[in-house]
């Protein structure tokens, strides 16, 4: 598909990888310029990057009310991981603003993939 020029969508790229699934970002431990050099130094070991990255941006207060709304536990921790995770992707998209598109994710499911979808097409335009 590459070598064709096609367009291929992936759901995850390193920035997620490391700002969501490590242990250290998990518990709260590592430092956003720890995350940063990190996906910093593994993207240049990466001959492929993305030319878009969609970050869904959500507000901990609407995502601690979906979590209660599913029938889950909202913790202190929680709040403190989310907030982590959030200043990792802020520094990713102030370092490559080019490749993000920043969409606030606070309506419904179809409403966000109709907005997207529109985004992303005019982008390819």
């Amino acid at each position: 598909l590459l070598r064709k020029n096609d367009v291929v969508l992936k759901e995850r790229f390193v920035d997620t990888l490391f700002a969501c699934q490590t242990r250290q970002m998990q518990a709260g431990e590592a430092s956003v310029k720890d995350v940063t050099d990190f996906l910093e130094a593994v993207e240049r070991l990466t001959p492929l990057c993305p030319d878009l990255t969609v970050y869904l941006s959500v507000p901990w207060e609407e995502r601690s009310r979906r979590m209660r709304a599913r029938g889950e536990t909202v913790t202190e921790r929680d709040r403190r991981v989310y907030k982590q995770r959030e200043k990792v992707y802020e520094e990713r998209i102030r370092a490559q603003p080019e490749r993000f598109i920043v969409f606030e994710n606070t309506s419904g499911v179809e409403q966000a993939v109709a907005q997207l979808s529109t985004r992303i097409h005019e982008l390819l335009d």
